[in-house]
């Protein structure tokens, strides 16, 4: 976002937040809606740079502190279970009820933002993708962030080199990516990310290590950092302080970009070892980049799931479709004040059409 228009949405929230305005606003809207707010890592500006972690990613411990103060006193906070119980009396409550929801399962879930969850006794919901929970690796989002990090800094000559290196079958967006200067390289890095998440996955996934394997052999390792996600241990206890876990697939693959049968691999093999680790029952799914479809969302029912979350942004109402459930993204650039918070989650920039 530019600088300006962040400054302006400060401004506007502290003014709409500090006067009484929101209130008053959230009054008069009957603003009452359960909402789920979708988080994934929790992080230290300066280990958020040394991780090439995006704005987009990542709030600060101290942010996430204040985001907890202010749902403790404005909201009931409960799991994606107690939601759904929620949805089905369609009771109303006192106050409004709210999810914490975190994708992926990065090692800080444990780290940063349970210590403070436990510490204003808040509950969560956790989705893991498997295949990264205690092996050492990690996703290939978080892979090829890092190895276009490197390519990013290279000089213009060796970026022509590789993309005249037929053997590589690089795709368009990269290509042309390549093809820009260094200062827009390290620009678009999100940008270019967006468009190959277009590739079907299996050529993704091959994309990736053919990259990471050419810089290999050019002497520039690419560190994808081992200890990013969580272990099994952690999980586990993470499982018995409050925090439900669901799935994410096995693989992170986003399941609309895979043939039905893999997809059915991810959804049946994740939940199958969730339910293995942590000895509970698994209902809970969280797609993929948000991407689905009527077919993948029948793959999902069929699995067993009782629920799906997508990246639509909005309000839950009981009569949604308990498969196609929105979220709010939260993160620190657009929420780094309780005023700018308070206000994002009310949906007033929406209302403004002041966006992201």
């Amino acid at each position: 976002m530019f600088a300006w228009k962040i400054w302006l949405r400060w401004l506007l929230a502290g003014a709409l937040y500090y006067s009484g305005t929101l209130c008053l606003y959230r009054r008069l809207r009957r603003i009452g809606y359960p909402i789920i707010l979708n988080y994934h890592r929790v992080l230290d500006p300066a280990a958020a740079e040394n991780e090439a972690v995006p704005p987009g990613m990542y709030v600060r411990p101290q942010t996430f502190e204040k985001q907890l103060r202010y749902l403790a006193h404005h909201y009931r906070v409960v799991t994606m279970e107690e939601l759904l119980a929620w949805r089905e009396r369609a009771a109303p409550t006192r106050r409004p009820i709210c999810v914490l929801t975190f994708d992926d399962g990065w090692s800080d879930n444990y780290e940063k933002a349970l210590p403070l969850l436990r510490k204003y006794r808040l509950p969560a919901t956790l989705f893991l993708s498997t295949s990264f929970i205690g092996t050492g690796q990690t996703p290939w989002f978080y892979r090829l962030g890092h190895v276009l990090r490197v390519l990013a800094e290279m000089p213009d000559e060796t970026c022509a080199a590789l993309r005249s290196n037929d053997r590589l079958k690089l795709p368009v967006p990269l290509s042309g990516w390549l093809a820009a200067s260094s200062a827009e390289r390290q620009r678009d890095i999100d940008a270019v990310i967006e468009e190959l998440k277009k590739l079907p996955g299996a050529e993704l996934e091959s994309l990736v290590e053919r990259l990471q394997q050419w810089l290999l052999l050019g002497g520039r390792p690419v560190d994808v950092n081992g200890t990013a996600m969580l272990n099994w241990q952690q999980v586990r206890e993470m499982a018995l302080s409050s925090v439900e876990i669901g799935s994410h697939g096995v693989t992170h693959m986003i399941l609309t970009q895979i043939p039905p049968q893999a997809a059915n691999v991810e959804l049946q093999e994740s939940k199958r070892c969730i339910e293995e680790q942590i000895e509970r029952p698994v209902g809970g799914f969280s797609y993929p980049n948000g991407d689905y479809s009527d077919a993948v969302e029948a793959l999902v029912r069929a699995a067993g799931y009782r629920y799906a979350c997508t990246t639509q942004p909005g309000y839950v109402e009981s009569r949604d479709n308990p498969f196609q459930l929105k979220r709010i993204s939260v993160h620190d650039d657009i929420t780094f004040s309780t005023a700018l918070f308070a206000c994002h989650i009310a949906g007033i920039f929406k209302l403004l059409s002041i966006r992201n």
